[in-house]
């Protein structure tokens, strides 16, 4: 538990942030693709479906194909 003290300072030191900086800053000025999309873009989805069909991969399929699950997996 912090002292009397150390608590004032930083409820203080919070209070100077925020009335300075207001918003905490999200950072709009991104360049290029997520390293995510870059991964899914490497892959090739028609390859991918018909080799999982071809091994009866989607034999027991209820809600995910090999590919929604492929990207949620890799997510």
């Amino acid at each position: 538990m912090l002292n009397p003290i150390a608590r004032f300072s930083l409820s203080r030191y919070l209070c100077f942030c925020y009335k300075t900086l207001g918003t905490i800053n999200k950072g709009t000025h991104f360049i290029g693709q997520p390293v995510y999309g870059q991964l899914i873009n490497l892959l090739d989805k028609e390859k991918t479906v018909k080799t999982s069909r071809e091994n009866g991969g989607e034999r027991y399929v209820k809600g995910f194909d090999i590919w929604q699950h492929l990207a949620i997996m890799l997510y």
